[in-house]
């Protein structure tokens, strides 16, 4: 079933982990004249309107869905740092000596190339649930193309771990 209309009105309506795809590009905050929306909110008010839907769409997405969003930036101010987010799903399916969690000491983005140098960077948690992991960071400037991986350490434990989607994402420049 597709769904269109506003997210905040749409959302609260559905069901829990009822959805299996989302697929959405919301309003920028770069000024945009849409038909509908004001694209010229305050940094903090976008934020928090961001966060709304993405709190509704955590609730409606199906643990074993698919999440695709599109994000746009303007590269007004070249000086100015990107804001960047790793985020994924991932669950501990088994653990060292029945251990029902564990430990990992690093996810990230960084240089594919030395000094390989984070641009964000976390360690993290998990246990048998599914958890959305989000490690955020500030990129120092825009780099093109294969300059950046993503990199996810899981320790030495033997261990196995299952991940859903990993998306990085470039929230544009903060200011």
């Amino acid at each position: 079933m597709l769904h269109h209309g506003d997210c905040l009105k749409v959302l609260p309506a559905l069901p829990e982990k009822s959805v299996d795809l989302v697929v959405t590009s919301p309003p920028y905050n770069l000024g945009i004249n849409y038909r509908s929306f004001d694209d010229t909110a305050g940094r903090t008010e976008f934020l928090e309107w961001c966060k709304a839907w993405a709190t509704e769409l955590k609730r409606v997405l199906a643990d074993d869905g698919s999440f695709f969003l599109n994000v746009g930036a303007a590269p007004a101010n070249p000086l100015m740092p990107h804001q960047i987010i790793l985020a994924f799903k991932a669950r501990l399916e088994k653990a060292d000596n029945g251990a029902t969690k564990a430990a990992f000491p690093f996810a990230g983005v960084q240089l594919t190339a030395a000094p390989y140098t984070s641009v964000a960077m976390n360690g993290f948690e998990l246990g048998p649930e599914w958890k959305m992991i989000e490690i955020r960071g500030t990129a120092d400037r825009n780099y093109a193309p294969g300059e950046l991986k993503v990199s996810i350490h899981l320790a030495t434990a033997r261990q196995t771990v299952d991940f859903g989607p990993v998306v990085v994402l470039d929230l544009g420049q903060g200011g």
